[in-house]
């Protein structure tokens, strides 16, 4: 019966089976959709849509989410552009099972929809409705399945492991002040803490500082009277993680480069350092569109070779074609960070108060050092003829 009708688009012909088989959903639920609607955009607001359509809608949103490895802050954006104008009245036309799995599949790949027994249609309405990312309380982030593919899986599974390498909790340990005052090991505590006491100092002084000097990536040891003020610790997609030490070496006392200065460029799209603004919002579905407009193989990673101010005149001309301001440019420069990067980013850039500046300067004080200009120089200056041909030898000379 699944087969019996099927999609066709270009040509290609498609059944129930091979649209939402991939999916959660069960078989008994396929019947509930149209194939003949798959390929078909529901206009929204409007409060009338067919049943069958607007099941058919979410349905294939439901199996993009579960076949694309798209998951946090760039599915929430996606989330937000597919349903832009979707009110109650139409989550309430579509067959329940799918608004229901619609929320299942957002908070599997790492998407916040609320407590629990929330319901689906809340959930995703306020998740429509708000300006704001999602945050992860403690407790449900330790305890929520995410897909392997998401970060909030990885950082999830790091926080275990740090959680291991502690130890087991003694019996005394078990009260809210007994675990503040353990300090058997370096945990998320001391960055926690860090990072409390650096959102309330003052903006201007906290770029001052951070572009007067390089950024000090070494934790210090708090007083007990810190301890007791830390509130608990919360998780979204940049600003979700401080639950535990790094696995970063850290760097040696005393600059490896000279204080970062300013250009003199006054172009904001062409001034490398970044010049200085404050941060402005910026809707969600101008995110998504850089998403889609940069290069994944162009993303910054931190390794040797990866120079951030290459990466950042390519971030210049893609904001400069999706008309985002200068304010607005810490909102998409972690979308192009990878790897160690962007593990670094997570752990010791703030969202909400740092700029792009700060970003900016944290990152190449971190990763662009005499040590990678070293590697670099290097591998230019010594790659010959002779070496390429050793290190390819199943290429001929036009390769």
């Amino acid at each position: 019966m699944a087969d019996e009708t099927a999609s066709s688009n270009g040509g290609c012909t498609l059944t129930r089976e091979e649209l939402l088989g991939t999916t959660n959903l069960k078989a008994r639920d396929w019947r509930h959709i149209d194939p003949e609607l798959w390929d078909d955009d529901v206009d929204a607001p409007d409060d009338e849509v067919d049943v069958a359509a607007a099941t058919t809608y979410i349905a294939r949103a439901i199996a993009d989410y579960t076949d694309r490895p798209t998951a946090d802050d760039e599915l929430i954006g996606e989330f937000r552009q597919d349903f832009e104008g979707w009110t109650r009245a139409m989550f309430k036309r579509a067959h329940a099972t799918y608004t229901k799995e619609l929320k299942r599949i957002l908070r599997f790949k790492g998407v916040y929809t609320g407590h629990l027994n929330m319901s689906p249609i809340e959930a995703v309405l306020q998740l429509l409705e708000s300006e704001e990312f999602p945050r992860w309380p403690d407790e449900q982030f330790k305890y929520t399945n995410f897909d392997e593919r998401s970060v909030a899986h990885r950082l999830q599974q790091e926080l275990k492991q740090g959680n291991d390498a502690a130890g087991p909790l003694r019996p005394t340990d078990r009260g809210p002040a007994s675990r503040a005052q353990n300090q058997a090991s370096p945990t998320a505590r001391d960055q926690n803490r860090f990072r409390a006491q650096s959102s309330q100092q003052p903006e201007q002084e906290q770029e001052q500082r951070i572009a007067s000097q390089p950024t000090d990536t070494i934790e210090h040891t708090p007083q007990p009277d810190q301890q007791r003020q830390q509130r608990p610790s919360t998780y979204n997609n940049f600003d979700r993680f401080c639950g535990y030490t790094p696995a970063y070496p850290q760097r040696p006392k005393g600059p490896s480069l000279p204080p970062i200065e300013t250009s003199g460029e006054t172009d904001p799209y062409k001034a490398i350092p970044p010049i200085n603004f404050s941060n402005e919002k910026l809707d969600a579905t101008t995110i998504n569109a850089f998403v889609k407009m940069w290069d994944r193989d162009k993303k910054y990673t931190g390794k040797p070779y990866d120079l951030l101010d290459d990466k950042l005149k390519i971030f210049y001309s893609i904001c400069y074609h999706a008309d985002i301001g200068p304010g607005q440019f810490h909102a998409v420069f972690p979308r192009i960070l990878d790897g160690r990067a962007e593990e670094y980013y997570l752990h010791f850039v703030d969202q909400r108060m740092d700029t792009f500046l700060t970003a900016y300067t944290k990152l190449k004080n971190h990763f662009d050092t005499d040590v990678n200009h070293g590697h670099y120089y290097t591998d230019w200056t010594t790659t010959s003829f002779v070496k390429v041909r050793r290190e390819n030898p199943d290429k001929n000379l036009h390769e």
